[in-house]
């Protein structure tokens, strides 16, 4: 908070009890008029578009539904009954 002094940060986690803890955190270090934290769905988000001009995500990339998808991994050659390719 003091190296960067954001005016505000804008937390969203889906876990009640982890967001309550977070408030809890928050207002222990009377950092509530700078930090907003909502309960709410990373991938239902409650803000209009173009709100932000930073957005950091941790911790969260496997919920969202994507169209990558790795390439198939085919061995030229099967591997014998101890794993080892032949």
């Amino acid at each position: 908070m003091t190296r960067y002094a954001p005016r505000c940060i804008v937390g969203v986690n889906i876990v009640p009890p982890q967001v309550k803890a977070a408030r809890q955190r928050v207002e222990a270090r009377y950092l509530a008029d700078r930090i907003r934290l909502h309960l709410a769905s990373a991938t239902d988000l409650p803000f209009e578009a173009g709100r932000f001009t930073a957005i950091t995500a941790l911790e969260c990339g496997f919920h969202f539904a994507t169209t990558w998808s790795p390439a198939p991994q085919k061995p030229d050659r099967a591997p014998d009954a101890r794993g080892r390719q032949a």
